[in-house]
């Protein structure tokens, strides 16, 4: 095998059991968001994905030149959102895409071969079509209620899709959308060992505490 297959087979090895933990511009500062990353590094989180919906691309790229640094360091995953262009520059281990961004095939042309993608799902059926494409991963969510980007509620898909989507899929399924660490084994008793999680991280200003609640949660249930 080559060294190319032989990240990516690692870098998938780490969804396993693992919190991804979203770094998003919309609750972190951007002057913040290394320091942030180097707490969730240190703190047990196995993937790190960072989002800046609303900042300039050079802005983007300088910060995920940081973070990626970080997570070297630490052997995390760190995943770049949206953007495959700034996943490449930064040799981010992948770029996490939306039904509306590039889709994973095109994705593909531009990132490295030993770099992962990952798409977001709603439904049972763009699970499935997502699994028709090269994504290495499909995202499942939101599960439960949750607040959108612009602030109104998300109605949650609830754990009974999750469990029809991880029953069906052929690689990796991350479950996100309003889950805190009490809903942590619910998540996994319905298949789904990689809980991502946005806002349950940054609340009560304790990124180091929350961080480990969820990781020691997924960690007593590791097999």
């Amino acid at each position: 095998k080559g060294w190319g297959v032989i990240r990516k087979e690692k870098i998938i090895d780490k969804f396993n059991y693992s919190l991804y933990g979203i770094l998003d511009s919309a609750f972190v500062a951007v002057n913040k968001m290394a320091i942030s990353a180097e707490i969730m590094s240190s703190e047990g989180c196995g993937i790190i994905q960072m989002r800046m919906k609303n900042n300039s691309s050079s802005e983007f790229l300088e910060t995920s030149f940081s973070v990626a640094e970080i997570c070297r360091k630490h052997e995390v995953v760190f995943i770049v959102n949206d953007r495959p262009d700034i996943a490449l520059l930064c040799n981010a281990s992948g770029v996490h895409l939306g039904q509306n961004d590039i889709p994973p095939d095109y994705a593909s042309e531009i990132i490295k071969k030993d770099m992962i993608s990952g798409l977001s799902t709603h439904s049972s059926d763009e699970a499935a079509n997502a699994m028709r494409t090269s994504a290495d991963y499909i995202a499942v969510g939101p599960v439960f209620d949750t607040e959108s980007k612009n602030g109104s509620l998300l109605k949650g898909k609830g754990t009974e899709l999750v469990k029809k989507i991880c029953i069906n899929a052929d690689r990796p399924v991350v479950a996100i959308g309003g889950i805190t660490p009490d809903k942590t084994d619910e998540i996994i008793d319905a298949g789904c060992t990689c809980i991502a999680v946005i806002s349950a991280l940054f609340q009560n200003d304790d990124l180091a505490g929350n961080v480990k609640k969820f990781t020691g949660k997924i960690e007593s249930r590791r097999i």
